[in-house]
């Protein structure tokens, strides 16, 4: 279809059908230029267990460029509901929960008994279908938003994340991102990390740090990514899905070949505290990354705060590490610091007054990131 000139490759064409997965308004639009004008695009939703069809959505063009679109509202005889974890009906708009199906088209069950029994459930004397899919309802539009898998909700470092979640925030961040996933990558030392995988237009290392700063901005801490692939396609398994399996390993700094060297003392200095505190070689460190980029995690902050409380600035605080993320924004702004209190330290002719203030507590500081999600 490359080749073709626009609305002349497929100009009788009137209906498109999307299904099997999750679809952005980037999908239909790079695809339209190649069809009629009049040509209608659908988003349709359901598992195999449902006969494949249970919601349709009918798309506008007009929707949002960030996030996946709506999965719409039930097709005639089927019911949708958005249940919790006691088969309650969650809050629209503000709860997200398990989709399930009942209504027309409803498998009889697996062979195996004891997995029927955990899918199949009775909400309001109907049988029903538990998809382990998760699901919020818009009371405004009357769409169901399809929110991602429960087998994708993970525990680390003792925090529950839910991967989809991170997911949605990376495609929001700009039209620029085509597709991604999240996965946990663990290494050799059995440390787990965040890993994203970004489908990208066009490779671009300003773009790149876009990403990370709106997830920086949209989502605690331990939720952002340490390690980032930006690519240009993801592996597709036999059914047109990504295939994790076939995602490949990703190593720190991987989109960035030329590593940008220290500049001054401090630099060098905070380094040095970095490498250690993320456990990475030293001319892996580039200056100008932010700290997600080059692998950081809350227990890798917290681990370089300590050092640089005790060998360059005891003053400094988490805050200050996450606002001034990168080893070269961060050492003008601790450079400034020390002069200020140098000047704030020479003796004074008419001062007879000394203020003292509280230094920053460690251990509050490490609650605030683990249980605040800082």
């Amino acid at each position: 279809m490359e080749k073709c000139e626009p609305k002349d490759c497929l100009r009788s064409l009137r209906c498109v059908s999307s299904g099997g997965e999750a679809l952005s308004i980037n999908n239909v639009l790079d695809f339209a230029q190649f069809a009629h004008d009049k040509c209608q695009f659908y988003n349709w939703y359901g598992p195999a267990e449902c006969t494949e069809a249970a919601s349709k959505y009918l798309i506008s063009g007009n929707e949002s460029k960030q996030g996946h679109l709506p999965i719409g509202r039930p097709i005639p005889n089927v019911y949708i509901y958005i249940l919790d974890d006691y088969l309650q009906h969650v809050i629209p708009d503000i709860q997200i929960g398990d989709i399930v199906i009942g209504g027309s088209g409803v498998f009889a069950g697996y062979t195996d008994e004891l997995l029927t029994h955990q899918v199949l459930i009775d909400v309001d004397g109907k049988l029903c279908y538990r998809t382990g899919d998760l699901g919020r309802l818009n009371i405004e539009s009357g769409q169901i938003e399809f929110k991602g898998r429960r087998d994708y909700q993970v525990k680390l470092r003792g925090q529950r994340i839910e991967l989809t979640e991170i997911e949605s925030t990376i495609l929001e961040a700009t039209d620029w991102v085509q597709n991604c996933v999240v996965v946990i990558q663990i290494d050799e030392e059995s440390l787990s990390s965040l890993v994203a995988h970004v489908m990208v237009k066009t490779e671009d290392d300003r773009l790149n740090e876009t990403v990370v700063d709106y997830c920086r901005q949209h989502l605690p801490f331990y939720m952002v990514p340490s390690m980032w692939s930006f690519v240009d396609h993801l592996p597709i398994n036999d059914n047109g899905k990504i295939d994790r399996k076939r995602l490949p390993r990703v190593s720190h700094n991987r989109h960035q070949d030329e590593v940008i060297t220290p500049r001054t003392e401090l630099e060098e200095q905070l380094q040095l505290i970095f490498a250690q505190a993320f456990h990475m070689p030293l001319d892996g460190i580039d200056v100008t990354l932010s700290f997600e980029l080059l692998g950081g995690t809350s227990l890798g902050i917290i681990h370089a705060l300590s050092m640089i409380r005790s060998q360059i600035y005891e003053g400094v605080d988490v805050n200050l590490l996450l606002t001034y993320s990168s080893i070269r924004r961060l050492a003008v702004k601790l450079e400034s610091l020390r002069l200020c209190e140098n000047a704030s330290n020479r003796p004074a002719e008419d001062s007879k007054i000394t203020l003292s203030y509280p230094k920053p507590c460690l251990a509050i500081e490490t609650a605030g990131i683990f249980v605040l999600g800082v």
